[in-house]
């Protein structure tokens, strides 16, 4: 036994040893070997990270996960089956959420006034307004979750949707449009990601289109899409980030990955100044994809084709994966994240910019947590 100990306890002390060489490695080949003062690059070198465990953290998470689909991180990502990942109780209930335990948050008690307060706003000002909700993951998947973590019967989202929905349909839930489509071959959402994919998106940028037109009698031509499919391992996905396992992902990982065919977009990207919600300068470009979790952006789309529309986008970070199917359908398209915007600002950038139409699309995740809605309100009221 005390052999085995020993033999243990000199394996250990090896791979401690080791540690700091392989943390430090992508540092030190920053430095240049031929400098004269070769000590002053020291400090470019970040030694706290030496004896960093991350690398044994990833082994272990992935091939738990791989081994025996459990995950060693379950506050933060469950593993499914199919090789499914969903995000975990941590962020949001939304495992609570999704099961029914939690049949509305305390949170939203006003939030069927509220809204009614925001879209009356924007009625009154002749511009359509419609609140839509982006599903989790868990809502177009449930069946790929453990048995013990799905829906069995009504829920949180169900619960405020019905409440607000019995007076007046002012919330688009994207759950039965994306799910009614249900497809084993193209899937919706990335495998190990928390959001859909370009194909799922695309299935929800043609809902809300539908549903606009229908309630307030438009006829705005949604786009028409062909898809390149190709078996992509996307590293970048955040439930194999959570386990630390990026880097190991491998061929049998890969997602279906959907991409636009035949996007036609012929116009310009440029920055929202996040403070002052000034237009930056519109730099040229023929597609591209947008995200604004750092940062508004706007598009303007000089196709002949496109609808003569200045649309107003305020979403999170599933608003990305549409982006240039919006870009290609409207001449002006700007985004904001619902965060980064406050009532006053959101007033003087709608008049400033003649918004002629307000999306509002929130994660379903997000629903339960945060006041995401913004009363676009003048300075000094």
């Amino acid at each position: 036994m005390s052999k085995k100990i020993s033999l243990f306890l000199i394996l250990l002390i090896v791979l401690i040893s080791f540690l700091p060489l392989y943390n430090l490695y992508p540092q030190l080949k920053k430095i240049n070997l031929s400098a004269p003062y070769l000590f002053n690059q020291l400090d470019k070198i970040d030694f706290s990270k030496s004896f960093n465990i991350d690398i044994f953290e990833s082994y272990l998470n992935y091939y738990s996960w791989k081994f025996f689909n459990i995950s060693l991180n379950p506050n933060q990502v469950i593993a499914g089956n199919e090789n499914f990942l969903f995000l975990g109780n941590g962020y949001a209930n939304v495992l609570d959420n999704h099961r029914g335990l939690n049949k509305a948050s305390s949170s939203l008690k006003n939030f069927d006034n509220n809204l009614k307060s925001v879209e009356n706003w924007y009625l009154n000002k002749k511009i359509p307004f419609v609140f839509v909700i982006a599903p989790n993951k868990h809502s177009i998947y449930n069946s790929f979750l453990p048995d013990n973590y799905k829906k069995t019967g009504p829920n949180a989202t169900d619960n405020v949707i019905n409440i607000i929905n019995v007076s007046n349909n002012r919330i688009l839930d994207l759950r039965d449009s994306i799910g009614e489509q249900f497809d084993t071959k193209d899937l919706k959402y990335h495998k190990l990601d928390t959001h859909w994919n370009k194909y799922g998106a695309f299935l929800g940028y043609k809902s809300i289109i539908n549903y606009i037109n229908e309630k307030y009698k438009l006829k705005i031509t949604p786009m028409s899409i062909d898809f390149n499919k190709v078996q992509v391992i996307i590293r970048g996905a955040d439930l194999s980030m959570f386990l630390k396992a990026s880097n190991l992902l491998k061929e049998e990982d890969a997602d279906p990955g959907y991409d636009y065919k035949n996007i036609s977009f012929n116009g310009c990207v440029g920055n929202i100044n996040l403070k002052s919600g000034a237009l930056e300068e519109c730099i040229a470009s023929k597609s591209m994809y947008i995200n604004i979790d750092h940062g508004p952006k706007y598009t303007i789309n000089n196709g002949f084709k496109a609808e003569k529309r200045r649309v107003l986008l305020l979403g999170d970070s599933f608003l990305a994966q549409h982006s240039e199917v919006f870009s290609s359908t409207f001449t002006h398209v700007y985004r904001w994240h619902y965060k980064h915007i406050d009532p006053h600002t959101l007033y003087d950038f709608i008049k400033l910019n003649k918004v002629d139409m307000v999306i509002q699309q929130i994660a379903e995740r997000d629903l339960h947590e945060y006041n995401m809605l913004r009363l676009p309100t003048k300075r000094n009221d």
